[in-house]
């Protein structure tokens, strides 16, 4: 049993360590040009359903700020937490990383980052 338990740690940290260094890649992170385009367009094609247009662009806005002044300090996923609820139908809907199925990626991804960070900062 303690084997089996070992060896199923060492594969959920070895995946938390890797995908937290995957996103550290510069490709991994968000072209903020390329969603305020792509917000921009989605205005166009969605212009009688609910338009938060300004307040998707504010969200972009923000979190383009943030990179401004984090950079790549951060992983990525840090941004693309953020920016996550532009892919919702209501931007300002809310729901649980956890109970949400469409939302259950990105919480695997910061769950990942959060514990890479942590066995990448600790001294012991």
């Amino acid at each position: 049993m303690k084997k089996a338990y070992c060896e199923g740690n060492g594969k959920l940290a070895w995946e938390a360590v890797s995908h937290f260094g995957e996103m550290f890649l510069p490709e991994n992170y968000p072209d903020f040009e390329v969603i305020r385009d792509s917000v921009s367009e989605r205005h166009d094609r969605h212009a009688q359903q609910l338009d938060q247009t300004d307040d998707r662009l504010a969200l972009v806005a923000i979190v383009s700020e943030l990179f401004d002044q984090l950079g790549y300090d951060v992983p990525a996923t840090f941004y693309w937490t953020f920016l996550h609820p532009l892919e919702r139908a209501n931007l300002f809907e809310v729901r649980s990383f956890r109970f949400s199925e469409q939302d259950l990626a990105i919480a695997r991804q910061f769950d990942a980052i959060l514990h890479g960070g942590y066995v990448s900062c600790c001294d012991g």
